[in-house]
């Protein structure tokens, strides 16, 4: 959610797609203010056309820091309610440049799995340079 804050110091848009449904969608966006537009695909069309695949559910748990991550954010006061939506789908972060070409693709290894804002503003700089 960083880049969302950051996001006056990009060099461009940043757009968030979700496989869920839009009802689900606008609770999350309502729920963070992000001041984002997420747009829906629940066909996973992106997910596919982006190469983003899909995990087993346990392999989270053995991914580096995922319990570390998890005693924090439950130290912090964090409650965690049922999973919706599909746990397996692993996401990413994409640039595409003003032309429509690709320019830069981020493949989650992991549900939690991210760059940082530093390389998704990399990214955009570049794609634009």
């Amino acid at each position: 959610m960083e880049v969302a804050a950051q996001r006056h110091t990009l060099a461009g848009r940043v757009i968030g797609v979700a496989f869920a449904p839009p009802t689900s969608v606008a609770m999350f966006e309502r729920g963070l203010d992000l001041g984002v537009p997420i747009l829906c695909d629940p066909a996973r069309v992106a997910y596919g056309v982006f190469g983003f695949g899909r995990k087993a559910w346990w392999l989270a748990a053995i991914q580096p820091g995922y319990w570390i991550r998890l005693i924090r954010a439950l130290r912090r006061g964090r409650r965690f309610t049922r999973v919706r939506e599909d746990p397996t789908q692993l996401g990413g972060d994409v640039v595409v440049d003003a032309e429509g070409r690709l320019r830069w693709v981020y493949r989650s290894r992991w549900p939690a799995d991210r760059p940082s804002v530093g390389e998704v503003r990399a990214a955009l700089n570049a794609a634009v340079g």
